[in-house]
């Protein structure tokens, strides 16, 4: 990284300057060393005490051994500072895709059903319920479902839910189906008028055929 790099060519500047001061000084000390030297007589050298390496300061050759010490030590503490490795970023990883969620389902059920041969809507009796709307918040639709058959396969059996509040079918409930299997039949989407309403399940023949309906309900997705 960048803040990385700077600071790599930091420390190579101040080991550099100080690595020059070292060689200045030990210049500059050889120098009056060596001008005490001549103006001095010898000094006397002091063994050092038993079972110590430290070199003695008391002459040039000493304080040269020092100074090159360390020099050694800062050389190898920049050649550890240029040696570090630098961290590789991470490889980031993306997130499994998550599944949509799958819509909930409320189910109100008008009964069992029933059969008839009229050829006009006839009431299926007990299958009347209350229902207002307004009471499931948040539904996004609402389907009317049932399984329907008839006794002639050319032959339709039809349904719908009648708003007996309102004396009228609910918009968008009726569905038909010709067939000898009873097959689970769905509307479109419905439309209630507003306020509590009394619903019940009505069917009709095509032409006498005997129409069945079984497990009216009608299905709210939210």
């Amino acid at each position: 990284m960048w803040w990385q790099n700077r600071l790599i060519v930091l420390a190579l500047f101040l080991g550099f300057a100080i690595l020059g001061n070292l060689i200045f000084l030990d210049y500059k000390i050889l120098t009056e060393k060596t001008q005490d030297y001549i103006t001095r007589p010898a000094e006397v050298k002091v063994a050092p005490p038993m079972g110590t390496q430290q070199p003695s300061t008391t002459s040039s050759a000493g304080l040269q051994v020092l100074i090159d010490q360390k020099i050694a030590n800062l050389r190898e503490e920049l050649l550890k500072t240029l040696q570090t490795p630098t961290p590789k970023p991470q490889a980031k990883v993306a997130p499994l895709p998550q599944p949509p969620p799958q819509p909930k389902e409320l189910y109100i059920n008008f009964g069992n059903g029933g059969s008839t041969t009229q050829t006009s809507w006839a009431d299926i009796s007990g299958t009347d319920i209350t229902f207002d709307a307004a009471n499931y918040q948040g539904a996004k639709a609402f389907y009317f479902q049932a399984n329907l058959k008839s006794d002639a396969p050319d032959r339709a059996t039809f349904a719908r839910i009648y708003d007996a509040t309102h004396s009228v079918g609910v918009q968008g409930s009726e569905m038909s189906f010709a067939g000898l299997t009873s097959k689970l039949t769905e509307s479109g989407s419905l439309t209630f008028l507003s306020g509590r309403l009394t619903l019940r399940v009505q069917t009709h023949s095509l032409n006498g055929n005997l129409a069945t309906v079984e497990n009216p309900r009608i299905r709210i997705i939210y």
